[in-house]
């Protein structure tokens, strides 16, 4: 069985869906590493929501683009930028939306006989996948909720609800 790593960064609720990656890939048998040295495929969970943070998302793609991983894009930058993310880098094997990590398991399946795969919602519908146990990697004796997803008001300054 293949092992796969995940790099997590973001808010809790990016935790939180991390989690939930982690329980869907552990559910089809999958081996998980929170170490990208151990394996040869990353799913990276990134972050969007200031330029600070979509530069230590990119900075983790890049490593492992360096590193010469098979690389999993999830979460808000693929979210915001599905499109360019191929084009600016190319090493990118597949982008997943925001609320389309639950269809990991056929990205998985995909990677290796297309050149790209973009599973990427143009209207992101979150719904909490009660079919799979998170795999918890929140550190102590506290885990986060999720309790909702996204925002509805339209700051000036965040990008959350246009994600």
């Amino acid at each position: 069985m293949k092992k796969i790593a995940l790099i997590s960064h973001g808010c809790a609720k990016n935790l939180v869906d991390s989690e939930l990656i982690l329980g869907f890939l552990s559910k089809e048998g999958y081996k998980i590493t929170l170490n990208e040295n151990e394996t040869n495929i990353v799913i990276i969970n990134t972050c969007s929501f200031i330029s600070c943070a979509e530069g230590v998302s990119i900075q983790s793609i890049l490593q492992m683009a360096d590193a010469n991983k098979k690389i999993i894009v999830t979460g808000c930058l693929s979210q915001k930028h599905a499109d360019e993310l191929k084009e600016a880098i190319p090493e990118i094997s597949a982008v997943v939306g925001t609320t389309d990590f639950t269809k990991i398991i056929d990205v998985l399946n995909r990677i290796d006989k297309e050149d790209f795969v973009n599973e990427v919602s143009k209207n992101p519908n979150y719904i909490y996948p009660e079919n799979v146990e998170r795999q918890q990697i929140t550190m102590g004796a506290s885990s986060y909720i999720k309790i909702a997803d996204g925002c509805n008001y339209r700051c000036g300054y965040c990008v959350i609800p246009y994600l």
